[in-house]
């Protein structure tokens, strides 16, 4: 694997704060000390690799706490991408739902997720005060754009034009 030419540019220091290895050896070691009875079995150094490989495919986020998922880039767009894998099919039926009902899949996740950020989501394709109508499962991941700058966890999302209330087709 070859090094890119942006990290032989940066001092040791500066790659390894703006990849959060940090954060990530931190979380290692809270974990291997919260599950030493199973490292016991396969060893630390499989443990390392084992996390660290979660890490690099986005599964490491997987029912975590939501500090966790928002502490970084990475591990907000992980989120997202496992959001999507875990659901894709709600999208592929055409099922519409409300913004509590992906706020209960989003749940399935990460228990903690916070009601508000959902909400957020919901403003973004729905008007205020149509908030408990439907959506889709593409127009509500469509309201979290580009997951690695993490805007739907900051304070002010980016405003995009509001599509109004969605209903579902009766057969």
């Amino acid at each position: 694997m070859m090094l890119s030419p942006e990290r032989l540019a940066l001092p040791d220091y500066e790659y390894l704060a703006q990849r959060h290895v940090l954060t990530y050896m931190e979380d290692a070691v809270c974990q291997l000390l919260e599950n030493k009875e199973d490292v016991s079995q396969y060893g630390i150094a499989r443990f390392f690799t084992e996390y660290f490989n979660s890490v690099c495919q986005g599964t490491h986020i997987l029912f975590r706490e939501f500090s966790f998922v928002q502490a970084t880039p990475h591990n907000r767009a992980s989120f997202l991408r496992a959001f999507w894998r875990c659901f894709r099919t709600v999208g592929k039926n055409g099922d519409l739902l409300t913004m509590k009902e992906y706020h209960c899949l989003l749940q399935l996740l990460c228990p903690d997720f916070p009601l508000e950020l959902t909400q957020k989501a919901a403003r973004i394709v729905l008007m205020d005060d149509a908030m408990d109508c439907l959506m889709s499962f593409s127009d509500f991941l469509l309201a979290f754009p580009d997951p690695s700058p993490g805007w739907l966890f900051l304070e002010t999302p980016p405003s995009r034009p509001q599509s109004g209330c969605r209903e579902r087709w009766l057969h």
